[in-house]
């Protein structure tokens, strides 16, 4: 992928983002350089039964991500046709959103920008090494947030997506650490404990570490790590409380396994006790894996969907926002005699503002996590030698509630 089509400013206008000039392409597979963002992406979707609006804009974080998109490499990955893949390029176009070129599109404008090779390459004052399980869903805007922070402070940053693989994790971080990194921040592949492999490695490494969207109440009071996540309790929480001023009784939680829904659980029944309003009992649906397909993914949802109605729920909490747009499109279609005013709240905000019915969300602030994480690791390294060292800080950074029409309908 040509550096120059990384250069200037995207303008993205669905995304509202930057890229900072000067990105360099990395050509490897794993690891990708980012003087401001770079990073290597792969769609979960398997299906074409997208919505137009869900399709676009998931176009348009492709091309915000990697610079361009290509429609056949585009299709194979998504399983969309390219036929409806080039529709929607048409209509970004006459939206000003995109720039077609030969087989697919990029940012507008930066078709136009070369590469000034007689710049030398700007002298990076650190180089931290930031290690992601992917690079789609979720991390995009944690990605963005520490490129900001590493464009601000002139830090060299090295993207890793580890697929979710603890080994290809771990011989990241030991890449990375051959190659004389000065700092690290690493989101691990599945909860951080003490007995796990990426916990021993990093706990023997000398350079400051930044532990990102992981607990770590199980870390010993001798490591080193600092720490920034969202308080996806507090989350929870909030949305309870949201759903009781309803005037909401009987609520549900439908959660996919993942590192976040315990801690989701836990807010959620905390919020529950402390409401002291007979609510304590609730009814609580796993949803299935994606990697399990979207016939199981459907079928779980169906079936925690009966059970809210033979439990007289009227209002649910569901992680992440796809599965919250999927029950949602459910209760639509379903022969289920529904509670009259049934709400749906969705934990994430990635799509759920494009619901049918656009769905009030918990919206974690991953922009503001990246951007903390790679200030604290670059704060640890900027102060290695200060006499008395600095405190070490783990922070729990607070969600917020986004109010939309699932909810204002009800309440009106």
């Amino acid at each position: 992928m040509s550096a120059a089509l990384f250069q200037g400013k995207v303008v993205g206008q669905a995304l509202n983002s930057l890229v900072t000039p000067g990105l360099q392409v990395g050509r490897r597979r794993d690891l990708i350089e980012l003087d401001g963002l770079l990073t290597r992406t792969r769609s979960n979707s398997k299906t074409g039964l997208m919505f137009q609006e869900t399709r676009q804009a998931a176009i348009l974080r492709e091309i915000e991500i990697r610079g361009e998109i290509k429609v056949t490499e585009y299709a194979r990955r998504t399983g969309l046709s390219p036929m409806t893949i080039r529709r929607d390029l048409a209509s970004l176009r006459e939206k000003g959103l995109v720039d077609r070129i030969h087989g697919g599109a990029i940012s507008p404008g930066t078709a136009a920008l070369q590469p000034d090779v007689g710049n030398k390459r700007k002298i990076s004052i650190a180089t931290i090494g930031m290690i992601v399980p992917a690079s789609t869903y979720y991390f995009p805007a944690i990605i963005r947030g520490a490129e900001a922070a590493a464009s601000e402070r002139g830090v060299r940053l090295i993207l890793g997506v580890s697929d979710y693989s603890q080994e290809e994790e771990c011989r990241q971080i030991q890449r990375m650490l051959s190659n004389d990194f000065d700092g690290l921040i690493v989101t691990p592949s599945d909860s951080f404990e003490p007995g796990s492999l990426t916990y021993k490695m990093l706990g023997e490494v000398d350079i400051p570490v930044v532990i990102m969207e992981r607990l770590l109440d199980g870390a010993s009071a001798q490591t080193p790590f600092q720490a920034v996540r969202t308080d996806h309790a507090h989350g929870a929480e909030i949305s309870v409380r949201h759903l009781l001023a309803l005037g909401h009784r009987r609520l549900a939680l439908a959660t996919r396994p993942s590192p976040t829904e315990p801690l989701v659980h836990q807010g959620f029944e905390r919020a529950l006790r402390a409401a002291a309003t007979g609510t304590a009992r609730y009814v609580h649906g796993r949803i299935a894996p994606t990697g399990d397909g979207l016939a199981a993914v459907r079928g779980s949802l169906e079936h925690f969907l009966k059970r809210c109605v033979d439990e007289r729920v009227t209002a649910a909490l569901v992680l992440p926002d796809e599965a919250a747009v999927t029950l949602m499109e459910l209760t639509q279609d379903s022969s289920l005699e529904l509670p009259e005013g049934f709400t749906i709240v969705a934990y994430d905000d990635e799509i759920a503002s494009l619901a049918p019915v656009p769905l009030t969300a918990v919206a974690p602030p991953k922009w503001q996590v990246g951007y903390t994480a790679l200030k604290m690791c670059f704060d640890d390294i900027s102060s290695s030698t200060a006499v008395p060292r600095p405190a070490r800080v783990r922070a729990a950074l607070l969600p917020e509630l986004i109010v939309r029409e699932s909810s204002l309908l009800q309440n009106g």
